[in-house]
């Protein structure tokens, strides 16, 4: 069955699954590209339909992680290095790759404002001296 629209099967073969990885695996040894989004839009395929097959098949799963990792390095070290949005980098990274934003807080969890209360009476140092 084909998708006359795209001229595309609805259905994939392993065997073209299996080139799909191979397409992916080579596209993303390219620095300049990050999104995952562009290379499947230009394979005609969705990401969601693609990484479902995952359960079925070892290798995407594998190319897909490995290409994953390289994507959240990238994203990472242009950040770092001011070639991306610090931004958008770090909403791709929350959004696509699980980080969390913390915010981490020192003193008593039960009672934050202690910390607070002990500089006022003088047990404590100053946090900005």
């Amino acid at each position: 069955m084909t998708n006359k629209r795209m001229g595309r099967p609805f259905v994939y073969d392993e065997e073209e699954l299996r080139a799909i990885c191979k397409r992916l695996d080579k596209w993303v040894e390219d620095d300049k590209n990050v999104w995952f989004g562009c290379f499947f839009e230009k394979e005609k395929i969705t990401q969601e339909h693609f990484m479902a097959r995952g359960d079925e098949y070892d290798f995407i799963r594998e190319s897909v992680e490995k290409a994953r990792g390289i994507q959240q390095a990238r994203l990472i070290n242009g950040a770092l290095h001011k070639r991306l949005s610090d931004g958008m980098a770090k909403f791709c990274l929350i959004n696509n790759h699980g980080w969390t934003e913390k915010t981490q807080i020192s003193g008593d969890k039960a009672n934050p404002l202690a910390i607070v209360l002990d500089e006022i009476d003088g047990s404590t140092k100053s946090l900005t001296e």
